[in-house]
């Protein structure tokens, strides 16, 4: 088709059908094409082209097939909060992998868009649970991706943030520190008794164990913890061992000292 037509009723095409330009429907509707150019690639969109050029792609196709379409599909949208905020919604392949993203022209967390999944219908997702299994990997492209559950506040300096009680059947924790069989080194500075007992007695909690009040305000770090019970489990090994030795060293003498009364 060269130049406008307008159809006001049915059209049945039986062949090709090549539009040299942009396609309106339903009165205000339009699919859109615009060409790449500067690095741009090729659009195929839901939308006004002038809207479509506002917000660029987050990702360009590098398409090796001439069979391939290279280039991607968007749809736009004004922010609901008005502002003339644009959302861009995009679709496509970038070689390797199907791709959809959302792009907004605002970083406000209001105004900014978020790519929402059966939100609206509260329906099930399902992802890699088919017979050919398959792994979920999120926010591994950057430090600053978080994953909230049940809560979309996820505090600083954590990967992972759950509001609500967790269930599973095994958890590994790796920690990046010593795991504390430094305890058994020679060097490693043992409290006396008499030592810890004083500690106890003033700070009412033991050595590097965090008191109440701090699990209180930040928590129990299970790996920490574990690691700091079992350097307790160890110290107290090694304060029974001791004990042992005393012990023995008692009976020794006692019956040195039994044998002596009945010589005489």
């Amino acid at each position: 088709i060269q130049g406008s037509t307008i159809f006001n009723g049915s059209a049945n095409v039986t062949g090709d059908f090549k539009i040299g330009g942009n396609f309106t429907y339903a009165g205000n509707k339009m699919l859109s094409y615009i060409p790449a150019s500067s690095g741009r690639p090729e659009i195929f969109g839901f939308g006004n082209p002038a809207n479509l050029l506002a917000l660029p792609p987050c990702f360009s196709p590098s398409i090796t097939s001439v069979y391939q379409y290279s280039g991607v599909i968007q749809s736009y949208g004004n922010s609901a909060l008005g502002g003339g905020q644009l959302n861009v919604m995009t679709m496509g392949f970038d070689g390797n992998n199907g791709i959809i993203d959302i792009a907004g022209s605002s970083n406000q967390p209001t105004i900014a868009p978020r790519l929402l999944i059966n939100y609206y219908c509260g329906k099930d997702v399902f992802m890699c649970t088919g017979t050919n299994g398959g792994n979920v990997y999120m926010c591994t492209s950057t430090p600053t991706g978080n994953v909230g559950i049940g809560d979309s506040y996820v505090p600083i300096g954590y990967k992972l943030a759950v509001k609500g009680k967790i269930i599973c059947e095994e958890m590994t924790v790796k920690l990046r520190s010593n795991w504390p069989d430094y305890v058994f080194e020679k060097k490693y500075p043992m409290m006396t008794l008499n030592e810890l007992e004083l500690f106890v007695k003033t700070n009412k909690h033991l050595p590097n164990i965090p008191s109440a009040n701090n699990i209180k305000d930040t928590g129990v770090n299970i790996g920490e913890m574990q690691s700091k019970l079992l350097e307790k489990i160890e110290e107290t090994t090694l304060y029974l061992i001791d004990m042992q030795k005393e012990i023995d060293l008692l009976k020794k003498e006692n019956e040195l000292l039994k044998e002596s009364l009945n010589k005489h």
